[in-house]
């Protein structure tokens, strides 16, 4: 999860029972972006957001995960993959969701970047 530059070789860890990735890129990686749909939403519905990487070659997997208040919602996590046209994905608010705002990251795993969106979360509609 780190850039190593330009590179003949390179020494990594073997990890049983887990997959290794590596992303060989000629260039630097370019910043992937993130945005909601709707900036404000109300409890119980679906938020739904883009996730781009312009230039991208391939797909790359990003997790993506919130914060309420500072506090992480443990509930969002979940993997996107994203390729050359980008990809949307939804965001489920529940009724009991905490309101106000909230910041979703989406987090490259291959280069460890991250893109940052802001939603407001309303009572019910």
């Amino acid at each position: 999860r780190k850039p190593l530059g330009e590179r003949r070789s390179f020494t990594t860890k073997i990890l049983p029972n887990r997959a290794s990735f590596f992303v060989f890129y000629p260039r630097s990686v370019p910043s992937a972006q993130l945005a909601m749909e709707k900036a404000i939403v109300p409890a119980g519905s679906l938020a739904k957001a883009r996730l781009s990487v312009p230039g991208l070659a391939g797909e790359h997997a990003f997790r993506i995960r919130a914060k309420a208040e500072g506090k992480e919602l443990e509930w969002v996590n979940q993997i996107v993959l994203v390729g050359r046209d980008g990809t949307e994905f939804d965001l489920p608010v529940a009724y009991n969701d905490p309101q106000g705002k909230w910041e979703i990251t989406a987090t490259d795993l291959f280069t460890n970047a991250a893109a940052v969106a802001k939603l407001d979360v309303r009572g019910r509609p």
